[in-house]
């Protein structure tokens, strides 16, 4: 290699050889890869700054000094790298393979070594060695073959049946685990479709074939299916199926099958076992206890336990009394002893409980005796369910027929009742009376949606009129909102009105509110007050607005009829 120009010998015995183009000279120097130029003694004549920085010398502790003492110094580097400069001087030919050389403080380095003799004009030879490091290279080769070899054990050792498939479904690879789980050798399947294996009848196969084209189309699979082995047998098999990507070309299809046999026949034990227990079980709602004639727990199940927030271990062999005064308990004792008969061994109570929350709780029991052959009471068992959602069923219930009872009332008053004044005072009343609403206003407005009048009824005695307190008669916000919207609004204050009381005046309620309309003309609004234990339901917000609509229908008739309501 030619790069050096022709000087005097004397010169490049001293110095190395120059490079006359500054441009080769920086290129020299600034080189990424490690670099050295010996003579043919291995003496080295010129080191770049990579070299030192690699090994962690200075240039001046290096030049003049065997290249192969410096990288090389332990006897078997240094036996490789003499039969490599052997090599080079014989051959005149490059020399390159990977290896490793030593740091100054002995870290060894693995290296990528290119080794060139090359030729002056004037017949001098030099030899031109490149150290590349490749430390994180074989790093990550390191790092690569560990993981293989781990995953190649792991695919190997997995006790779940494991089949890698490519594209059109042909078996790529098996583990040992698929292979005694569907009774195959390895020779059997390989290149083989994988339905063809793992299935035999035709619905089998076919629902394999559909599996397969969902997760070709996208989707991860984890399923439970049956499969047979090759002997017929069918299997039961928790499926998972994942794609396997090589490259971004490549995507494999990786199946593992898990034998859940055994546990699907546990299963189906069991649900045959709850069948033959479901008439047991359906008597044993919740809450299961014991109790002897003196009323002594004998048994409790630990959701006895929750529900009384004791531990079961102070439960037993306490009493239902230990709470009572002595007068109770006795009194409770003689009751317990006449609460059931052999005529009469199964009755059902109800308890009532206030929870901490402030929510109430009712637990319905179902109390069975079991006598002796004289008819004595020996023992109670009680089985207990929280009813708390039928009670409020049936509690929502009632108060949506007081709500129908209502609106039938108001319907008869719109009906037979042809003065304004007093039919909205009447409904006002009503609204009281059959509903139970603490307070009611009924605001009709004038035109550009000034108030008219207010009609009023409530059940505070005492309470000084809305009607003797108004002092203008401009809406408020709250009452604007009201009449810009067709739903019924619900309210934290009692204020539809300026004029109305405000929320310290009556503690502990709130309002709904919804307003008069009918064939696009608004009369007013009608407001109730709630009290805070009071849950308006959705379907009691339709009766309300509804109401609404009926009252509003009643003032446009009058108003085209006699004209005693002013149009908005």
């Amino acid at each position: 290699m030619a790069i050096f120009p022709n000087k005097r010998k004397k010169e490049a015995d001293s110095k190395g050889p120059t490079l006359g183009d500054s441009f080769f000279e920086s290129l020299f120097e600034n080189s990424p890869e490690a670099i050295i130029i010996c003579d043919r003694e291995e003496r080295i004549i010129r080191a770049n700054r990579m070299f030192c920085q690699l090994f962690g010398y200075s240039k001046e502790e290096v030049m003049g000094r065997n290249g192969n003492e410096i990288v090389a110094p332990t006897p078997d580097l240094m036996k490789e790298a003499e039969a490599i400069d052997r090599m080079m001087w014989s051959s005149k030919e490059k020399i390159s393979l990977e290896t490793v050389r030593l740091r100054r403080d002995g870290k060894a380095i693995p290296v990528e070594l290119l080794q060139i003799p090359f030729e002056l004009e004037d017949g001098t030879v030099y030899d031109y060695t490149i150290y590349r490091d490749i430390t994180e290279r074989k790093n990550a080769e390191y790092a690569f073959r560990r993981e293989k070899a781990f995953f190649e054990k792991l695919f190997e050792a997995t006790p779940s049946g494991i089949m890698i498939c490519d594209s059109k479904g042909k078996i790529v690879r098996t583990n040992p685990a698929f292979l005694q789980l569907f009774g195959y050798d390895k020779e059997e399947v390989t290149g083989k479709l994988s339905y063809n294996i793992v299935a035999q009848d035709a619905r089998l196969m076919a629902e394999a074939r559909e599996i397969d084209r969902r997760f070709w189309s996208g989707e991860n699979i984890h399923m439970r299916v049956k499969r047979q082995r090759k002997d017929g047998k069918i299997l039961h098999l928790e499926l998972v199926q994942v794609p396997l990507i090589l490259d971004q070309e490549t995507m494999l299809c990786y199946v593992i099958y898990r034998d859940i046999s055994d546990q699907v026949k546990a299963e189906e034990a069991l649900k045959e076992s709850e069948k033959r227990y479901q008439a047991v079980i359906q008597d044993q709602d919740e809450f299961i206890v014991r109790l002897n004639s003196q009323g002594v727990l004998t048994f409790v199940n630990d959701a006895y336990c929750r529900y009384k927030g004791i531990p079961k271990e102070e439960l037993l062999g306490s009493t239902i009394f230990d709470c009572k005064d002595p007068k109770t308990a006795e009194r409770l004792k003689k009751e317990l002893l006449s609460f059931l008969s052999p005529k009469a061994p199964v009755k059902t109570t109800e308890i009532y409980n206030e929870l901490p929350n402030g929510k109430k709780q009712f637990v319905q029991w179902r109390n069975r005796g079991i006598f002796d052959k004289n008819g004595n009471l020996v023992e109670i068992q009680s089985v207990g369910r929280d009813v708390t959602e039928l009670k409020e069923a049936q509690e929502k219930l009632k108060r949506l027929n007081t709500v129908l009872k209502s609106v039938r009332d108001i319907h008869r008053l719109i009906n037979t009742e042809k003065d304004p004044t007093r039919l909205i005072q009447s409904i006002c009343v009503s609204l009281i009376v059959n509903h139970g609403y603490p307070n009611v206003w009924i605001a009709i407005l004038e035109v550009k949606n000034y108030l008219a009048t207010i009609y009023e009824a409530a059940m505070i005695d005492g309470d000084t009129p809305i009607s003797e307190r108004m002092s203008r008669k401009e809406l408020n916000m709250s009452s604007r909102k009201v009449l810009e919207s067709p739903d019924v609004i619900v309210e934290e204050e009692v204020i539809p009105c300026s004029y109305i009381p405000l929320l310290d005046e009556y503690p502990n309620k709130y309002s709904m509110s919804a307003r008069l309309e009918y064939q696009g003309h608004v009369f007013g609004l009608i407001t109730v007050a709630l009290s805070r234990e009071y849950n308006v339901t959705e379907e009691e917000k339709t009766i309300f607005k509804e109401t609404a609509q009926d009252i509003a229908m009643a003032l446009y008739n009058i108003k085209h009829e006699c004209g005693g309501i002013q149009e908005q």
